[in-house]
């Protein structure tokens, strides 16, 4: 006999036993599996399954999952103190399930910026400095982008804060869309994400930049009945032998930015060092 826990909810309608307990929200026993209509071809340790028994896991009425009760390789049959047994251990199940979603919802949001769903600026300082550690000890590339929006209070004075926060998402997910799982994209401030970049050299994240400053550029956002046309300014730093920690490369790219606001708006500066060690800005963009 095996007891087997679905967290997985099925389709309503679903034929097979998991997906009738699931619509009905009723146990289900099934006394001669084979034969019954809603039975699919499982088997558990090359033996058929004879018959089960199917509880929904409830917790305040509202579905977290089905569990079931199964019997293989002979005569087998579940009556109703069976199923007693199984719904007070399906009760304590749902509890325990509900409580995890929960404990991991709570998480989530600690990391997490309200408005973007971006990681939020403590989170990316945790995940950074992991990132910073592991580059410096394996001499790995690393680079640092800082996208500020341009003109953002003017939206905001203009059309109001419920049209910034769309434009804020909308840029969101804008980037998220071009980056890799290995990146790490965070709300830095009002207007401002940074963006991490592992195994990734100046020239990737100055090619990548300019991937985002011109989806930024060039597709208006759309706020309702009128569409913006949003620019970005982008500032790189790369992590080299002269970066004593995760501030200094941030700095840089924040020197990098300053000098992209100051050079004209909607344009990506890379910090970078000369050979005697003065710092040097290379400027692309409109």
């Amino acid at each position: 006999m095996w007891l087997v826990a679905r967290s997985r909810l099925f389709a309503a309608g679903s034929d097979h036993q998991d997906g009738r307990v699931a619509q009905t929200r009723q146990e289900l026993i099934v006394n001669d599996y084979r034969t019954w209509s809603g039975a699919r071809p499982l088997t558990l340790a090359h033996t058929a399954i004879t018959a089960s028994l199917g509880e929904p896991l409830l917790y305040r009425d509202t579905l977290v999952g089905v569990i079931n009760l199964i019997h293989s390789g002979g005569q087998r049959v579940f009556v109703e103190h069976h199923g007693a047994l199984l719904r007070l251990f399906a009760d304590q199940a749902a509890i325990a399930i509900e409580n995890a979603r929960l404990f991991q919802q709570v998480q989530q949001l600690a990391i997490t910026d309200p408005l973007t769903n971006l990681y939020n600026r403590r989170y990316f300082f945790e995940a950074a400095r992991r990132e910073y550690e592991r580059a410096f000890r394996y001499a790995s590339p690393m680079a640092i982008i800082l996208i500020d929006l341009d003109h953002f209070k003017w939206v905001n004075d203009t059309y109001g804060h419920l049209v910034g926060d769309r434009v804020l998402v909308t840029i969101a997910n804008r980037c998220r869309a071009a980056l890799r799982e290995v990146d790490i994209l965070a709300r830095f401030g009002g207007e401002e994400y940074i963006l991490l970049l592992p195994q990734t050299n100046l020239a990737g994240a100055l090619l990548l930049a300019e991937r985002l400053r011109a989806s930024i550029s060039n597709t208006p956002v759309d706020a309702g009945n009128q569409s913006l046309a949003i620019s970005a300014s982008l500032g790189i730093a790369e992590l080299d032998e002269t970066n004593p920690d995760l501030h200094t490369l941030i700095l840089r790219a924040d020197q990098a930015l300053y000098a992209a606001k100051h050079g004209g708006r909607n344009r990506t500066v890379c910090h970078g060092e000369s050979q005697r060690g003065t710092p040097a800005l290379r400027a692309i963009g409109a």
